[in-house]
Parts: structure tokens; C-alpha cells; sequence
């Protein structure tokens, strides 16, 4: 006799799998940056995932690699680094931020579109960095990095 798991020729063994697979997934869906409404026309509350960045906006449909991310901090003084994946193409991505970040209070220092585009602002004691760089089926990879400005991190709350 073969030693088996009991449900490993089942149905309910393939969903147990299923299931365990799908929670493995190492991204997770931004909200829009835009506040979503209620069929009353009321604004409904953002979700979790956009509250832990009030400060920077995300294109519709935005996804986070949980995997790349490492934030220290809170609200309007985190600092690190985040990777999301936008479905918006390279020029789109640069377009959207370079159209939003100054809507969240950022300024911009400098700005490079090219293959691989970066964009930087600074915004009180911080300074933002995003790298855009084309990504597969016209998807962008958005790497956002935020640093203090004087490169100490004392301004940690």
C-alpha cells in the first residue's frame, strides 16, 4: 500500500491547494488615488492599502510588490522604498505623476523621460524618487523611494 495523504486524489485536496497558492501571492491592489463615490454620489472611505501612503497617489488598479517594500514610519514621515506595477504604459506612468505628485504637495527637482524615466521631488523634509521602467503587456514598474533630505533619518515619528 502507497503511503498517501487522504485527500491528495480528492477535489476538496485540489481546492486546499488552491487556496494555499492564492494566499501566497506576493502583490497586493492599491485603491485609486481618485476618492471612489457611493451609488449616492457620496464619498466612500478609502481602503486600507491607500492609507498607508496619503501622501503620493496611485494610478487605478495599481498593484504592490509586498516582497520589494520596506517602510519605516507613518503617515506624512515614512520613509523607504516600494514596488508597484501600474497597467498605465511608461509615458502614461510619467504623465500621471508628473501630473499628481504636485496635487500631494510634492515639488519637482528634475525629471528624465528615457527608457528607463526618473522622476524627483521633495516635499518638507523629504525627497521622492520614482524609477518607471517598462514592464511587460504595456504594464510600468513603478519604483518609489523616499529618503530624508538631509540624509539623516532623525526625523522619524
Amino acid at each position: 500500500m502507497k503511503n498517501r495523504l487522504p485527500f491528495t486524489n480528492s477535489i476538496a485536496g485540489a481546492l486546499v491547494v488552491a487556496t494555499a497558492l492564492t494566499g501566497c501571492s506576493q502583490m497586493a491592489t492599491m485603491t485609486p488615488t481618485e476618492p471612489a463615490t457611493n451609488a449616492d454620489g457620496t464619498i466612500a472611505e478609502p481602503t486600507a492599502g491607500f492609507t498607508q501612503f496619503p501622501d503620493l497617489p496611485f494610478p487605478p488598479g495599481s498593484k504592490m510588490n509586498i516582497e520589494s517594500t520596506f517602510i519605516v514610519g507613518s503617515g506624512d514621515s515614512w520613509y523607504g522604498q516600494t514596488s508597484v506595477e501600474t497597467k498605465l504604459g511608461a509615458n502614461g506612468a510619467f504623465d500621471f505623476y508628473k501630473q499628481q505628485l504636485p496635487d500631494h504637495g510634492w515639488t519637482e527637482l528634475s525629471s528624465v523621460r528615457a527608457q528607463t524615466s526618473i522622476l524627483t521631488y521633495t516635499r518638507e523634509h523629504r525627497v521622492l524618487a520614482i524609477q518607471l521602467t517598462p514592464g511587460n503587456l504595456n504594464n510600468t514598474e513603478v519604483l518609489i523611494t523616499v529618503s530624508p533630505r538631509d540624509g539623516s533619518d532623525a526625523l522619524i515619528q
